[in-house]
């Protein structure tokens, strides 16, 4: 019976520095039983160590101190508002405490990191399912990726100028075909395919490539949590670290969403003349900008018919 492989893309890799959850980093720890079981290659751990400071970056620019309240004077010798400014005293040591640990983990990952060091002996492992620069068939895979690339073959966003993607899909096709094995993508980017009601589907083109390439007796599937892949690929999960994982996937998505939408209502705000009427939320700011773009491009204009 063929057995499942899994390939971990670089986003979440990253998303381990997001994890709220103690028991969400168990995931990250199985990482460590199961190289055997891990496709990756030296264009994911490019990847994942150019982005890496960056996200701990934007963590420590987040944790902002606790400014203190300022009670009305006849209020301000009570015991009340004296221990309510003790508290965010000690919440702000703490926030400094967080923040000199962090700063470590940015200066010195092998000693403080304990995503960097997973990842490390991750990248570091000679097994059959790592490309790293020193095998003989990454020239080979090179040229198959270049190929795609310059044909438009997924997997690719629509303004990649890096054959990255395409080198991650070659290597995967090239294992798949050695080993006679099911693969499972974990990714959250649409470059894989797409996503409807939190389900992933993977690109069609890529099916059919995997199954005219590999074997049509082979499945090649397409996850945004890692919980799933692990279930299909026989690895323990406990129903804690799905449940927290589900969490924390969900928790991304808002703070992206509301990003995205905070940074359309202050460029509209910018640029009146981009709007009318100029008084809008913050939600219809996302669907002017979007409107003016498609415009601006000449794609055409419509509706999604649901959240990707």
């Amino acid at each position: 019976m063929a057995k499942y492989l899994i390939f971990v893309d670089t986003n979440i890799l990253l998303d381990f520095y997001r994890v709220r959850h103690e028991s969400g980093l168990t995931l990250l720890k199985r990482l460590d039983d199961i190289h055997d079981r891990l496709i990756t290659s030296y264009q994911v751990e490019m990847e994942f160590k150019r982005n890496r400071q960056a996200v701990i970056v934007e963590f420590l620019r987040n944790l902002k101190k606790l400014e203190k309240v300022q009670h009305a004077a006849f209020l301000a010798e009570t015991k009340a508002a004296d221990m309510l400014n003790r508290g965010i005293g000690g919440t702000n040591k703490r926030i400094d405490t967080l923040k000199g640990r962090l700063k470590k983990v940015l200066a010195k990952p092998t000693g403080y990191d304990p995503v960097y060091k997973v990842v490390q002996r991750l990248f570091t492992d000679d097994t059959p399912l790592n490309l790293t620069r020193k095998k003989k068939v990454r020239g080979l895979v090179k040229r198959r990726a270049f190929r795609r690339f310059i044909l438009g073959y997924p997997p690719r966003k629509a303004a990649d100028t890096s054959m990255g993607d395409a080198l991650n899909w070659e290597w995967i096709i090239e294992v798949a075909r050695e080993t006679g094995s099911h693969v499972a993508i974990v990714s959250r980017d649409a470059d894989y395919g797409v996503e409807l009601e939190q389900q992933p589907h993977i690109n069609d083109w890529l099916v059919q490539e995997f199954r005219d390439r590999v074997s049509r007796r082979r499945q090649c599937l397409l996850f945004n949590r890692l919980a799933p892949a692990f279930k299909l690929a026989k690895v323990a999960v406990t129903p804690e670290a799905e449940k927290e994982e589900k969490e924390d996937l969900a928790r991304t998505r808002e703070s992206a969403r509301d990003y995205w939408q905070t940074l359309a209502y202050k460029m509209l705000r910018a640029y009146p003349k981009l709007s009318s009427p100029p008084s809008f939320t913050a939600d219809e700011a996302s669907r002017i900008l979007l409107e003016k773009i498609r415009t601006l491009t000449g794609e055409p204009s419509k509706e999604p018919e649901s959240e990707v």
